[in-house]
């Protein structure tokens, strides 16, 4: 599995998921660019395919054991805790990117209307 970032979040859509995860460390992958590239093909848009990335990394997280040797104690429970909360906010953002706005009527009328719903 590959891993690379140039470093500019510009140069391409993997790229700028892995600016937006936070995964732009060689030494310490989140995802690999096959999975990158899943996610933003999965998705039709580019927040839900940062949410759906979200969500493996808190999955990767959630199946590593806390582990304590001597007095120094990995609490991978946190990590997964903290990246399962960001994924569902992302996802939820993904989800109320779809809802209509104010303004998206049909033929240039308004959706919403002062008075729509008098009986008249």
């Amino acid at each position: 599995m590959a891993w690379t970032y140039s470093g500019n979040p510009q140069s391409s859509p993997r790229d700028r998921l892995r600016f937006e995860l936070g995964d732009t460390d060689a030494a310490d992958p989140l995802i690999s660019d096959e999975e990158a590239d899943f996610c933003l093909q999965s998705e039709s848009k580019f927040i839900g395919a940062l949410a759906k990335a979200a969500e493996a990394v808190a999955s990767r997280f959630a199946r590593e054991l806390t582990t304590k040797v001597g007095p120094l104690t990995l609490e991978h429970t946190q990590r997964a805790e903290l990246w399962a909360k960001r994924a569902a906010d992302l996802r939820r953002k993904a989800g109320s990117a779809n809802a209509p706005s104010i303004n998206s009527g049909l033929k240039g009328s308004p959706y919403f209307s002062a008075g729509m719903h008098d009986n008249k």
